[in-house]
């Protein structure tokens, strides 16, 4: 909650800005609107709703010193050593289980602590930040008046249903005319209505004319007239519905009195700007007789207080009634001085502030805080003027789904910029979220959907709740993907890893590494579409802290680890199916020259080899098998095999792209078809460890050390027309055995277009330099139809 209360915090205030700059704007050109005031309440509106905004040097937010609204608290508390210090890494035996231990990022690397010859201090109860109690007082302030404007609301509806049509034949014959005037052509009810105007309009759907029988008879046709036409112009501007929007607007910024003045601003420039509706409509000639039904109407009864209806306004009458009789077409040059001000307060009052990278680099620590220690001078076993070599890689997959939201692209894309080329010489400590600073709109981030943890081992895993895995709404949301690679790459080089709260580095936590090993070490990190990549080089004759015994005389480094997230499609069936893969592949090894095939070494899959049966894809249609779910796995040694220089013999990418990886980055295997195969073109042994652990997917290559490092991504480079769907009547399952209602319907296939992706191979030194990009191959998924089963007869054969 302390986040969304942040992001509207953050709304609120450039909200309140603008809705300064509208007020003055008002007082300059109120008197003759126009279009342009209408533009500026529309963007008021879309400031206070969208959580972003794009940063421009000329924001006028850029000249207030707003301080971070969101500072962490828990860096101050955790982010020191604890009482006792963690052991140092034990050394990876030379078994198959250590080794997958070695590279899947658990965070569990620390023994024990000693045990504590005192007593164990009481536990103190953490109070509440003052952040979290103003989250907790907006909260109810919102909930108070969303409960009296659904009150007032419901009261009023509940009083119209009551109400019968008013339809007499005069009136009818009338309206109907008002709206030929108007050029409407919808079927607009009207209901008679006690205790309101002469006439009102209510409903945003389906907007409802309100007609009060004492009020409105008594006026003269001309009168009748005018009031029709005023309140059939807002239902032709749809002047209810941006009611209702500003209401609930007002709700959510409850707190805010400046969004409150503008709102009330805009329903009187609404009810000006329909008055200048009916005058065209009725031609100049009809001011003299609207003024004067405006007098009449000056002193109605009391119209309802927080319902949205559109009733004829008795505020500022006389503004009103002065501006009907005296308005003048605007000049051309004003109309140009109007338009150029509209700009000036769209650009100014609608972007937000340049971030401020002196701020967000290196923030500074707490004074009461220590514990990142940042050594005065180079270690002197380093060597400055050594290539760095590559001792630990990791690489996080972002699933498809999230791919779609520019703004956690743009998350990871910043924090990688914060924290790439970092060094950490010996017993230095890495804080991530000192090193990405206060994660706030006012710093430049934004609100994208997010699970907000690191990721956990099966152990803890188990240990949270059904709601754990949700992706929620959160500011920075896609830094905890960053902190995973991070976390992969870290743990893999030997150092000390630490979860602080967990590792969830959107509520509080952290990730701590400290460098517990000779040398200085380097980190890479990079994006490259939808690839997270970490690298860790270290300098010196520094040897790696985990490595792999093979042949006599031979030790493997790790060359690539590949990650990939398959949140989407982890069932219980696919995830028995992927950890039995994950066993028969992990410790497989490759001599010189010798090759690797997944059908051979994951043999017949069938229910009573232990594979269990999953909806699958088959040729673009979904069936039930054993063995599905191996996919996503060949799909991560085959991304593996990639990056660390392997030779692919044979592979075969899916009927439709998968949403787990790049298109053309995905392969598919099946026991009598399709199978990937691996060959080693190295100089030395290579090895093959594959694990899973809470949605996460990793296949990691061992080997010799290789003197570059190797990147793929795609990019989508034609697209053709969605085919159509085929229909299968008189069906009373689907091919898989679901049963169809009498009468329903199943879509069981949806129609895909077909689309070509480019694959491109990109070769860096060890420094992270691009040495060269070049076309890798080109994958094209031929167009799928669809395909739907109808339990009921054909159509077309009763004709």
């Amino acid at each position: 909650m302390k986040e969304i209360f942040t992001a509207v915090l953050s709304m609120s205030l450039s909200g309140a800005l603008l809705a300064l700059l509208i007020i003055g704007a008002r007082a300059i050109i109120g008197r003759r609107p126009g279009p342009f005031l209408p533009v500026l309440y529309a963007l008021l509106m879309l400031r206070l709703m969208l959580p972003f905004s794009v940063p421009s040097p000329l924001s006028a937010m850029n000249l207030l010193p707003v301080p971070p609204v969101n500072t962490p608290t828990a860096t101050v508390q955790t982010v020191g050593p604890p009482s006792e210090p963690p052991s140092p890494v034990a050394p990876v035996p030379d078994t198959d289980a250590a080794d997958t231990v070695a590279f899947t990022g658990k965070p569990d690397i620390m023994t024990p602590p000693a045990e504590n010859t005192g007593a164990a201090p009481a536990p103190v109860a953490a109070a509440m930040e003052p952040l979290e109690i103003a989250a907790v007082v907006w909260l109810a302030g919102a909930a108070l008046a969303a409960a009296v404007l659904i009150a007032g609301n419901v009261r009023f509806l509940r009083l119209l249903k009551r109400r019968q049509a008013y339809d007499a034949p005069s009136f009818m014959a009338l309206l109907d005319e008002c709206k030929a005037l108007l050029g409407l052509r919808r079927k607009l009810p009207a209901i008679q209505a006690q205790g309101v105007s002469a006439a009102a309009v209510y409903g945003v759907i389906r907007p409802r004319l309100l007609i009060s029988p004492e009020s409105f008879t008594p006026l003269s046709p001309a009168q009748q007239r005018h009031v029709l036409l005023h309140e059939l112009s807002h239902i032709r501007r749809g002047d209810t519905a941006v009611c209702f929007l500003a209401a609930v607007l007002s709700v959510l910024h409850w707190f805010n009195p400046l969004v409150w003045l503008a709102f009330a601003l805009m329903r009187r420039d609404i009810e000006v700007l329909c008055d200048d509706s009916v005058i065209k409509a009725l031609g100049e000639h009809e001011r003299p007789g609207y003024a004067a039904t405006l007098l009449a109407l000056a002193a109605p009864p009391q119209s309802p207080r927080m319902v949205t209806a559109l009733f004829i306004s008795h505020r500022c009458v006389k503004q009103r009634i002065l501006a009907a009789a005296r308005r003048k077409k605007a000049s051309v040059l004003y109309s140009a001085a109007a338009l150029l001000l509209t700009v000036l307060i769209a650009v100014t009052g609608c972007t937000a502030a340049m971030a401020d990278t002196a701020k967000t680099v290196n923030p500074p620590n707490p004074a009461s805080a220590t514990p990142v220690v940042t050594p005065e001078a180079t270690s002197p076993e380093s060597d400055e003027t050594e290539t760095p070599r590559l001792i630990a890689a990791a690489s996080y997959g972002i699933p498809e789904d999230v791919m779609q939201s520019d703004a956690v692209i743009a998350n990871i894309d910043k924090a990688i910029a914060l924290i790439n080329g970092r060094k950490l010489s010996r017993d230095e400590s890495f804080s991530l979220m000192n090193a990405l600073g206060s994660l706030t709109a006012d710093q430049g981030w934004q609100i994208a959907p997010s699970p907000g943890w690191l990721y956990l081992t099966d152990e803890q895993s188990a240990a949270q709740d059904d709601t754990s895995d949700k992706r929620t709404a959160q500011t920075g949301g896609g830094v905890e993907m960053l902190a995973a690679a991070l976390h992969s790459a870290a743990s893999i080089a030997g150092m000390d890893v630490r979860l602080i709260e967990g590792g969830k580095v959107l509520s509080a936590g952290d990730l701590m590494i400290t460098n517990t090993l000779d040398g200085d070490f380097y980190l890479g990190v990079s994006r490259t579409d939808n690839m997270i990549a970490v690298s860790l080089s270290v300098t010196g004759q520094v040897a790696p802290a985990h490595s792999l015994a093979l042949s006599p005389g031979q030790t493997a480094v790790l060359i690539t680890a590949f990650t990939l997230d398959i949140r989407q499609h982890a069932d219980t069936a696919r995830v028995a199916n992927i950890k039995k893969a994950a066993e028969s592949l992990d410790g497989v090894t490759l001599e010189p020259g010798g090759q690797l095939s997944l059908n051979e070494v994951l043999g017949p899959r069938t229910t009573a080899e232990g594979w269990k049966k999953a909806p699958g894809i088959i040729e673009g249609t979904y069936v039930s098998f054993a063995g599905a779910g191996l996919d996503m796995v060949a799909t991560a040694l085959y991304n593996a095999a990639l990056r660390a220089g392997l030779t692919i013999v044979e592979s075969k990418p899916h009927t439709i792209p998968a949403d787990y990886v790049d298109g053309g980055l995905d392969v598919t295997i099946s026991s009598s078809g399709p199978d990937l195969k691996i060959s080693n073109p190295h100089d030395a042994e290579v090895k093959f460890s594959v694990s899973y652990s809470n949605n996460q997917l990793m296949a990691s290559v061992w080997g010799p050390q290789l003197p570059y490092t190797l990147d793929f991504h795609s990019e989508s480079v034609n697209m053709t027309a969605e085919p159509e769907t085929i229909y299968h009547y008189n069906a009373t399952t689907t091919p898989d055995g679901e049963p169809i209602a009498p009468g329903d319907s199943v879509i069981y296939v949806s129609p895909r277009a077909g689309q070509t992706f480019r694959v491109y191979k990109t070769t860096k030194d060890l420094s992270g330099a691009v040495l060269k990009t070049e076309l890798f191959s080109e994958v094209t998924y031929a167009a799928i139809p669809g395909h739907a089963y109808v339990n009921e007869p054909d159509p077309s054969e009763s004709n």
